[in-house]
């Protein structure tokens, strides 16, 4: 006797397929089979928002994900500085040619990461996601397959690195550390183990036109306060830091300024917070609510998480 298998269930929104993963949990495990996502809108939007992580890596700005400290402690990954202003120069719509990324992932295959100090491989981690990121890129926007054929040479080398990546986080930081330059080499540490998951998720929609949801990465902790994580400077990080005074999302009291993405989210609904507020925020926000973190606030309708029961 055939024995029936349950289709995947497709949710319009990590907030949904969430609720969908918490229900079927249990001392076993997951009872349901894998939770898929396909929201077309909400991956477009939140394309907006990854498509600078190229642009920004590149010239070593911040990125929601790689602090410029981590970027510049590599200067040859770093291109000449640009003949524009920034603003005028970071576009979407810029495009790196096949050259630039061959180039790119030729040096970076090159590389005895065993060799490297912590923060020389951190910062070549983050330009290898910068380059897959704007291979795939070009791709939707030119709506043909990547003319980039070391695409699958960098994915491969990605789980490689990431494997490296965890198993040398640093345990214990140097006392030469200035307050600043510990708490950045931290949070990048911290938003690199959130940005893992997420090229991973936008490289499996770029390959199927969905994404799996994958539990506990809402669990992961990042500092939400604003204005320290683009910070430029010491003084300006520590200006940053007096103006937050009170507990965070979530935050019983001062001791801990660290949240995880459930907890951001609980704090409010789909409008930016304005003492939590950054570019890693504002993307979460998007990849949560989708559309609705476009509107006014007016015309919001979940001031509160709800769940949106929008199965397919």
């Amino acid at each position: 006797m055939a024995v029936a298998v349950e289709r995947p269930r497709i949710f319009d929104s990590i907030e949904s397929a969430h609720q969908h993963a918490i229900s079927g949990f249990g001392a076993n495990g997951f009872t349901h089979q894998m939770t898929l996502m396909k929201n077309p809108e909400t991956f477009s939007l939140v394309l907006e928002h990854l498509m600078q992580i190229p642009l920004l890596t590149f010239r070593g700005h911040t990125s929601p994900f790689a602090h410029s400290q981590i970027l510049s402690s590599d200067q040859s990954a770093r291109e000449a500085p640009p003949t524009r202003s920034d603003k005028q120069y970071l576009q979407p719509n810029d495009a790196f040619s096949s050259t630039q990324l061959h180039t790119k992932i030729r040096h970076l295959l090159s590389q005895d990461v065993q060799k490297l100090t912590f923060t020389k491989f951190l910062s070549k981690l983050h330009v290898l996601i910068a380059v897959i990121f704007a291979a795939m890129f070009q791709a939707l926007r030119s709506g043909k397959p990547p003319e980039f054929p070391q695409l699958g040479a960098a994915v491969e080398l990605l789980s490689l690195w990431e494997k490296h990546f965890k198993a040398n986080l640093p345990q214990h930081l140097s006392t030469d550390l200035s307050a600043w330059q510990a708490w950045v080499i931290a949070e990048s540490c911290r938003r690199t183990v959130l940005v893992l998951p997420w090229i991973s998720g936008v490289i499996e929609y770029f390959q199927t036109g969905c994404c799996s949801y994958r539990p506990f990465v809402e669990s992961l902790p990042f500092d939400a306060r604003t204005g320290l994580w683009e910070a430029a400077t010491e003084d300006e990080w520590n200006a940053a830091l007096e103006c937050h005074t009170g507990p965070g999302p979530g935050e019983p009291d001062n001791e801990s300024s660290l949240v995880s993405w459930c907890e951001f989210i609980e704090d409010g609904g789909a409008s930016p917070r304005p003492r939590f507020d950054g570019m890693l925020q504002r993307l979460f926000l998007v990849a949560y609510y989708g559309v609705e973190s476009q509107l006014p606030p007016n015309q919001q309708s979940s001031f509160h998480p709800k769940f949106r029961s929008s199965v397919r």
